[in-house]
């Protein structure tokens, strides 16, 4: 327990813009990577940003920012029976409320449906304005069904919704009437270095060993054209509970000698600009980072058109290639293509690599600074390093995110 008295504190309007992140941990994951980012933006432009986590500092994958600052209410172990389980839940409520007390934000940002739920309830009554964030698809991404039961009546009680992207923001303004919605995209951490990489001849898939990565999908891809281009291997990174039935796929096609699976990797951006061609073939997505990190290293781009995301990154034909979600046919036809014209490689790696600049960790901190003065415009302010003649911290942040040394990506 957090030892502190259950009461508000006076915001004080001379101190710093206090912005509190909450999320479920900081393990290995598209939103946890988000939220180290934009700590260590905001923290870096003088705003005091306080990081809520439920998991402790021995789950981590990315690190704290070192000017941020961190409080972990921590979760309750789960039992067994329905009376332990609410016990368990209202533990958690608790301890979440009085992490909320004490780090006495200006606003309060979630990250997860489920984590955004817990923050609305155990904020209740409290004046700090809260901004739930989704972090996936929610028409789409499987959840619990008290989850899909409480979302449309818990988010009312948010100041804001953000998503990211503009077709999982028409699904929040039929879902969650009268509340505002706004669409924030990810954060890109520019590749510490891009150039001057030997290029090797593979096709590179990067997520969770999950179903909806669609990586069965990928992998047959490749063995329908990589016949007639022995010299390319298909490498898969990430981890998870699909990593047996996908090496059993690649057995099946006859491409076990030409299909790798890397685990996770300490620097993503090197893996991927050391490839050629990078695919995304996911049945849904919230915001693909994989592919905007592709991008962003000058890799050419395959991606299905799924749900939602990649057609409002991708120019198909300009900066990648686009197929229809699930068509394994075409996705190998545009492998093929890709493999056989070296010279269309160069190209869309080139414009990619420009394309993805609108997504950059200043373009976005932007963003979310102008949601802020429509959310606590009284703090905004008083906040004198908020503004455009501060985003040069893109250069720190690059390091900030990275993952805790000695620890396996």
């Amino acid at each position: 327990m957090i030892p502190i008295k259950e009461r508000e504190m006076p915001h004080c309007s001379s101190r710093r813009l206090r912005i509190g992140l909450v999320i479920s941990s900081l393990r290995a994951g598209g939103a946890e990577r988000v939220a180290s980012v934009l700590a260590a933006a905001w923290s870096e432009q003088g705003i005091e940003v306080i990081l809520l986590t439920g998991y402790p500092p021995e789950t981590d994958f990315y690190r704290v920012p070192e000017r941020a600052r961190r409080l972990n209410w921590g979760f309750v172990c789960e039992t067994r029976g329905s009376i332990g389980r609410v016990a368990g839940h209202l533990k958690r409520l608790l301890r979440l409320r009085r992490a909320i007390l004490k780090a006495n934000p200006d606003v309060l940002i979630s990250l997860g449906d489920k984590t955004n739920l817990m923050t609305l309830v155990s904020k209740f009554g409290m004046r700090v304005p809260v901004i739930v964030s989704e972090r996936s698809d929610p028409r789409f991404a499987p959840c619990g069904w008290i989850t899909r039961q409480l979302r449309p009546w818990l988010y009312r009680l948010a100041n804001y919704i953000v998503v990211q992207s503009e077709s999982v923001a028409g699904w929040a303004r039929q879902t969650i009437p009268g509340r505002p919605v706004q669409v924030i995209p990810n954060p890109l951490v520019r590749p510490v270095t891009t150039s001057a990489v030997r290029k090797l001849k593979r096709v590179v898939g990067m997520g969770r060993l999950a179903p909806e990565k669609g990586f069965e999908l990928l992998i047959e891809a490749f063995a329908r054209c990589g016949p007639n281009h022995r010299e390319w291997k298909l490498i898969i990174f990430g981890e998870g509970p699909e990593l047996p039935a996908l090496q059993s796929v690649a057995r099946r096609f006859g491409m076990a000698d030409s299909v790798e699976f890397g685990g996770l990797v300490r620097a993503p951006a090197a893996e991927l600009a050391a490839s050629e061609i990078f695919v995304l073939s996911s049945r849904f997505e919230g915001f693909p980072n994989a592919l905007l990190e592709a991008m962003a290293c000058g890799v050419p781009v395959v991606s299905f058109d799924c749900p939602s995301g990649p057609s409002e990154i991708i120019r198909d034909g300009v900066d990648g290639i686009m197929t229809p979600a699930g068509n394994v046919e075409l996705l190998s036809a545009a492998l093929g293509r890709l493999m056989s014209d070296s010279v269309l490689r160069t190209q869309l790696g080139m414009n990619a690599r420009k394309a993805v600049e609108r997504f950059s960790v200043e373009k976005v901190s932007e963003m979310w600074f102008d949601l802020f003065a429509e959310v606590i415009p009284a703090q905004v302010s008083t906040h004198t390093h908020i503004g455009k003649e501060n985003t040069t911290h893109g250069a720190g942040v690059r390091e900030q995110h990275i993952q805790r040394s000695g620890r396996p990506v």
